[in-house]
């Protein structure tokens, strides 16, 4: 598997957000024409209303996954979502998760 590091480090780098769009873009476009496969991974608020800096790379991305934290009856849960994964069904909603020296384990709802 191929990875890239924080997209966020591209965006600080950039003055202009539509010149950063452009750049996104095209490179979205060059990872489509190597056959890789593209995820966004990104640090959001809280309750996002988009789930990337500018909303373009989850538009662009085959997959995004969505981690939470959040906090219920005084105690953190974590809940993964699959908002979207091209070519591929898939469960939708958050589904509870723990990490492990494993890995992530899917929890049964």
């Amino acid at each position: 598997m191929k990875t890239m590091q924080k997209v966020l480090l591209l965006y600080i780098a950039f003055t202009e957000e539509e010149s950063y769009r452009k750049y996104i873009r095209e490179l979205f476009e060059s990872l489509e024409h190597l056959n890789y496969t593209s995820y966004v991974i990104s640090e959001t608020e809280q309750d996002p209303k988009i789930y990337s800096r500018t909303g373009v790379e989850e538009f662009l991305a085959d997959g995004v996954v969505v981690l939470y934290n959040m906090k219920k009856d005084g105690r953190r849960e974590n809940a993964i979502e699959i908002l979207k994964l091209r070519s591929s069904s898939h469960k939708k909603g958050m589904t509870p998760y723990k990490l492990t020296k494993k890995g992530i384990t899917i929890l049964e709802n």
